[in-house]
């Protein structure tokens, strides 16, 4: 497989798509909590009109690019092929709900469902609502500290705070503790996880 840092450079059609996507697979079995659904967006790529396929690649272009870091080679990885296929998960199945976002809020947003079921989408973009997922990549352009933010928005959400509250909470916040903030949240959760998964048989 293809250094990931460059792994979708040269793709221009969707052919070529579906093609180092499935050279990049091995990361999905890793990472994927629901491998049907990523198999599955995969071997539609080959149906996209033209329409269609010009602003996928434009927006796979722009993951590639953007989702690179010095000495990250394995969490890029994780993050970039996952955010791609979720990203093209929601502009062929949920286009209406991620209308004018940009590609960067997209990604931000690709990377929180991470793979969720279909089902659960409309609560989860209630808690990734667009205005604040661009208001965290306007304000952030490390996607590794936009991940955090994203988290705060999760976490107030199941706080009850509506949208506007969390802007304001947002703005009122340094760069710092935002991201301190949203670290302790993910790892909370995490160990929650963990727990409820130990207590199965």
């Amino acid at each position: 497989m293809r250094n990931t840092k460059e792994a979708f450079k040269d793709v221009t059609t969707k052919e070529e798509l579906q093609d180092r996507l499935i050279e990049n697979s091995q990361c999905l079995t890793a990472n994927c909590q629901n491998e049907e659904m990523a198999l599955r967006i995969i071997e539609a790529i080959p149906n996209l009109s033209s329409e269609e396929e010009n602003i996928i690649l434009k927006y796979v272009h722009y993951v590639d690019k953007k989702m690179n870091g010095r000495g990250q080679w394995d969490f890029n990885k994780a993050r970039k092929i996952p955010a791609i296929i979720v990203g093209i998960n929601c502009m062929l199945n949920h286009f209406n709900e991620i209308r004018g976002l940009s590609f960067g809020a997209l990604m931000l947003l690709s990377m929180m469902l991470n793979f969720a079921d279909d089902s659960l989408y409309a609560e989860l973009f209630n808690i990734y609502p667009n205005n604040l997922l661009e208001y965290i990549v306007t304000r952030e352009s490390n996607y590794h500290f936009q991940y955090h933010y994203a988290c705060v928005l999760e976490k107030m959400y199941d706080e009850g705070k509506n949208s506007e509250e969390i802007l304001a909470y947002l703005k009122s916040q340094t760069s710092e503790s935002l991201i301190a903030e949203g670290d302790a949240y993910e790892e909370k959760e995490m160990e929650a996880l963990m727990y409820n998964d130990s207590r199965r048989i």
